[in-house]
């Protein structure tokens, strides 16, 4: 393997990041307020190393784009990633003790759709956990008026269960219908719709309890245990909306969340192209549907690079749905030659669909458009494009049908028209290009902070016409800036490895991509990463955490010094504020909390702004 190495050389210019959309195409930012699932974004540490299995698990970050990560800072209430535990993706498991992951700050509103995946080992207390909505700072209190939303399961039963409480603090208790068995991974949803508290167990209605229309505020939400009593065993996915989904919507998620996590449903299971008979179409599942004139959803990407809508011609009647996943391939076009006869190469990657009605038989939804958003991929220009429709369902492309761009959408969004004809139940789908290839394979790209630099290292399985790499970087994971041009390789068909060195970071938290540029100007980008930096001179850490009564601060200083330190509440009111004086070297300072102050989250901020605010959980 070559290894290339590069240093800091400061340029300037900016770009917008692109946005993000909702699990299976349901929803989007404004209203899919937390999406958390154990594939993307599980750190050992504060959002700088993503966790290896094994791992301690400080954050889960969230992908539904409003950053309403779940934290645990103290190491012995942190859950455990594990890898390859269900259709190979991950999990975080819980002990049934202590541990446990908290998400703050979501806005709440009287109707909510609460999805959790999940398996129990053992039911080891009364009603243990599995995720507990709250009034902000309250996510793990035991008062019984505060746990405003949530689900749990009976340990006499077995069976799962759940609440809402409604602004006047009136309980009301979905009733204990469906019995879980341990070991096996389950999709629950809680469903408030201002009329009714609705409770699903892979797609089958469960129990069923009305309330008043209102809520108590759902601000915090504790995952993997309630007051003192934890879950024992794994959580795979977590799915907040901030409004009832209709039927529709919840029929497309539930099948989404089945084929991911290779489940069955014991209702309206209609996508069929995740069984391995039909190839193993288990990835970033998505779709479209119509239950009835009051109940549709007719527009969907999800977190795949495609989207299907219906057209203004298009039929899509009562009862019918249009579900597709992907197969995982590559999104490159290297090596890739069974093309029909004109056309150069095709992605790796391939999608396939299910027509079916909620019976199960195949129909036809009729006329559809697809987009593709192939911003990275380096395919572009629509006269070159190509969608491929395999109508032999045989995974050879040579013979498949070949259509052309119907409209750019500008953004290096491509729309193909297509009619009901033309795509089927079981059909499989490609985008392939006439005359140019996938400019570069990229293996990895990661960021990781070393001394008082950030070290940004990415490889390539190969190269086409690839004339150089730009390192960007962001405060804010909006508005980049270039900081580094790295030579590429132009055309090479071996693993090349990069190395370059960011050697004037900035101060917290800072998000980095790959820029890849073409000898014709075309360019791309990568995923993006994120690393902290903090200046070596002066860390605090506290313990234990959650505290009560005292709570230790560590300090590590290169010289004697004084800092002002403020304590506050979670609305930001201030509740102590003191001096620190600490020496060179580490140091433990043990300080007493009020007896006045109510259980809750708290944060220690520092009078250094580059010394990150410390959440403090008091019990």
């Amino acid at each position: 393997m070559e290894r290339r190495y590069f240093y800091l050389l400061l340029l300037f210019f900016s770009v917008q990041a692109s946005a993000q959309s909702g699990p299976a195409g349901v929803g989007n930012s404004t209203n899919n307020v937390i999406w958390l699932s154990a594939d993307s974004g599980v750190y050992n540490d504060a959002g700088t190393t993503l966790a290896a299995n094994n791992n301690s698990v400080q954050e889960w970050h969230d992908r539904s784009g409003n950053n309403n990560h779940a934290t645990e800072t103290n190491s012995g209430n942190q859950p455990t990633y594990l890898t390859n535990i269900v259709n190979g993706f991950p999990v975080l498991r819980f002990n049934g003790s202590t541990d446990r992951i908290l998400s703050s700050g979501v806005t709440a509103t009287s109707q909510l759709s609460l999805w959790v995946v999940a398996q129990y080992s053992s039911l080891g207390s009364p009603n243990p956990g599995l995720i507990h909505g709250a009034p902000l700072g309250s996510a793990f209190s035991s008062t019984t008026t505060t746990k405003s939303v949530g689900m749990w399961v009976s340990s006499s039963s077995n069976q799962v269960w759940g609440r809402g409480v409604q602004s006047n603090l009136s309980i009301r208790s979905i009733p204990q219908v469906t019995t879980l068995s341990s070991g096996t991974f389950y999709g629950i949803l809680n469903h408030y719709d201002g009329s009714n508290i609705q409770q699903y167990v892979n797609s089958t209605a469960a129990g069923s309890i009305s309330y008043d229309g209102t809520l108590s505020s759902w601000a915090d939400f504790g995952i993997g245990r309630q007051a003192n009593e934890s879950w024992n065993g794994d959580i795979s996915e977590v799915i907040v909306y901030n409004f009832a989904v209709n039927s529709a919507q919840r029929i497309i998620v539930d099948n989404y969340l089945a084929a991911k996590y290779n489940y069955s449903l014991t209702s309206n299971d209609l996508y069929d192209m995740d069984d391995p008979a039909n190839g193993d179409y288990d990835f970033e599942v998505a779709g479209i549907g119509r239950v009835d004139a009051s109940n549709i959803h007719d527009d969907a990407q999800g977190s795949s690079i495609v989207r299907i809508s219906k057209s203004s011609f298009g039929g899509l009647g009562n009862d019918e749905f249009l579900i597709w996943g992907h197969d995982n391939g590559p999104l490159t076009s290297v090596g890739y030659t069974d093309v029909p006869s004109g056309l150069m190469t095709r992605l790796g990657r391939s999608w396939r669909v299910a027509e079916k009605n909620t019976s199960g038989s195949s129909i036809n939804v009729g006329r559809v458009y697809i987009d593709f958003d192939l911003t990275g991929l380096g395919l572009t220009g629509s006269s070159d494009l190509r969608l491929l429709i395999d109508s032999d369902g045989d995974g050879d492309f040579s013979d498949a049908t070949a259509y052309t761009v119907d409209t750019d959408l500008g953004g290096n969004v491509y729309r193909f028209d297509i009619n009901g004809g033309q795509l089927r139940d079981a059909r499989t789908f490609t985008v392939a290009t006439a005359s140019t290839a996938l400019p570069i394979e990229l293996l990895s790209f990661g960021v990781r902070v070393e001394n008082n630099a950030v070290s940004i290292q990415w490889s390539t399985a190969s190269e086409t016409n690839n004339d150089f790499f730009t390192v960007q970087r962001s405060a804010d994971g909006q508005e980049f800036i270039d900081i580094l041009q790295v030579p590429g390789a132009g055309n090479s068909q071996q693993t090349l490895q990069y190395d370059a060195l960011d050697t004037q970071p900035l101060e917290g938290r800072s998000f980095y991509r790959l820029k890849q540029t073409d000898y014709d100007g075309t360019f791309s980008y990568s995923d993006i990463q994120s690393a902290w930096y903090a200046p070596a001179g002066l860390q605090f850490t506290v313990y234990p955490n959650p505290a009560s009564g005292s709570i230790q601060i560590s300090s590590h200083a290169k010289e004697a010094g004084t800092t002002e330190i403020t304590l506050i509440d979670a609305q930001g009111k201030t509740c102590a504020q003191f001096s620190l004086a600490f020496r060179a070297g580490t140091q433990q300072h043990a300080r007493a909390i009020s007896p006045s102050l109510a259980p809750g989250i708290y944060y220690l901020k520092f009078q250094d702004p580059s010394i990150r605010t410390i959440p403090v959980i008091i019990e």
